[in-house]
C-alpha cells in the first residue's frame, strides 16, 4: 500500500507516471513513486529529497511537483511549505513561514 500525504502531483515524466509526494502530512522525506497509468499501481518509491528545516517546532508540508517548469540539466520544480508549531515564532523570524522550491531529477526506471 503506497501511503501519501493529502498533497501530491501526478504527471508523466520519462514514459511513466510519476507520483510526487510526503509519506506523511508532516513527513520530512519527499518521495517518487513511477508507475504505468495515472491511478497506479505505484512502485519503486524513492526519497528524492529530506527537508532540512524541520526539527524543533518547525515542520514541512504539501510537497508539489510543478512538471511544466523543467531545466534540461536540473529536473522538475518542486516545492514545499514551511511552517512552525510555536506562532509567535514566525513573527520574530519571518524566514520560517514561507514556500521553498527545488531541483529535482526525477529516477529513471
Amino acid at each position: 500500500m503506497v501511503k501519501i500525504s493529502n498533497m501530491f502531483t501526478v504527471f508523466k515524466y520519462g514514459g511513466k507516471y510519476r507520483l510526487v509526494t510526503q509519506a506523511d502530512y508532516l513527513g520530512r522525506r519527499i518521495f517518487v513513486y513511477s508507475g504505468n497509468s495515472p491511478m497506479g499501481p505505484w512502485g519503486n518509491r524513492q526519497v528524492i529529497y529530506t527537508t532540512p528545516e524541520t526539527a524543533g517546532d518547525i515542520w514541512t508540508y504539501n510537497a508539489y511537483a510543478h512538471p511544466h517548469i523543467v531545466h534540461p540539466e536540473k529536473g522538475i520544480l518542486i516545492s514545499y511549505n514551511v511552517n512552525s508549531f510555536d506562532f509567535l515564532g514566525l513573527f520574530e523570524d519571518a524566514r520560517i513561514y514561507r514556500p521553498r522550491f527545488i531541483w529535482v531529477k526525477p529516477v529513471n526506471d
